[in-house]
């Protein structure tokens, strides 16, 4: 994904886009966990190049919120489960830019970015339960290494020069521990990206921690029967 300062008057309704005002459809109420959740960006399907490939519907809008009181707040509760807020709605049905609630903090609240999607390969980071599964141990500090130099270079020559990395799907670009086993420590495989979004502070406000990343991640069986209520979201720094 490339971001782009805009004014959100110039970004159409339905658009995908980061921050904002969402558009959510007629009459829905904004999302609460006993605070507003904060809105994180919304995804039209429809611009999304083979979104089959990668087991999205083929049109309708995906909207990502967040408890940011829950993560951030003095008390971080980074554990909930209900610290992600993900749903789909349908194609055709008619949306209205959703003004913020007044109880919302103002600190939760961020800059409008317009979205223009491109596609980039990926491969997993080294401390991964997807790299393991390829055989990549890392009790084998020599082969660790070496992965570790190609993982680099492929990330250099391939991907977004940006060092600010918003991206849906692909491997996560993680900062820390292995995502996929904090999210299930029994089956960590079940789990992938559906969606990652930066600290691009100047563009966005967003600031997660210490410029770390949020990492919305959802079982492979709950994306193919468009159970995005069930994802979870993690943040790293």
């Amino acid at each position: 994904m490339l971001t782009k300062e805009k004014s959100e008057e110039d970004i159409p309704i339905g658009a995908s886009k980061l921050g904002g005002r969402p558009d959510l459809p007629k009459g829905m109420p904004w999302p609460y966990l006993n605070t507003p959740y904060s809105f994180i960006g919304q995804v039209n399907l429809a611009d999304i190049e083979e979104a089959e490939r990668y087991l999205l519907p083929k049109s309708g809008m995906l909207y990502f919120f967040l408890a940011a009181h829950n993560l951030f707040g003095r008390i971080g509760d980074y554990y909930n489960e209900q610290n992600a807020r993900v749903f789909y709605v349908n194609d055709g049905i008619a949306l209205e830019r959703t003004d913020f609630p007044h109880d919302l903090n103002p600190n939760w609240i961020y800059r409008a970015c317009e979205i223009k999607y491109s596609c980039e390969p990926n491969v997993p980071p080294v401390e991964s339960s997807a790299a393991k599964s390829f055989g990549i141990s890392l009790e084998d500090k020599y082969f660790i290494d070496k992965y570790w130099r190609f993982h680099k270079a492929f990330v250099e020559r391939h991907c977004n020069a940006d060092q600010f990395i918003t991206k849906l799907m692909g491997y996560p670009d993680q900062y820390q521990a292995d995502l996929q086993y904090q999210c299930d420590h029994e089956s960590p495989l079940d789990w992938i990206l559906l969606f990652q979004a930066d600290s691009d502070y100047f563009k966005t406000n967003m600031m997660w921690g210490d410029y770390g990343r949020l990492y919305f991640l959802i079982r492979q069986q709950d994306l193919i029967e468009g159970l995005f209520d069930n994802s979870y979201v993690i943040y790293q720094c």
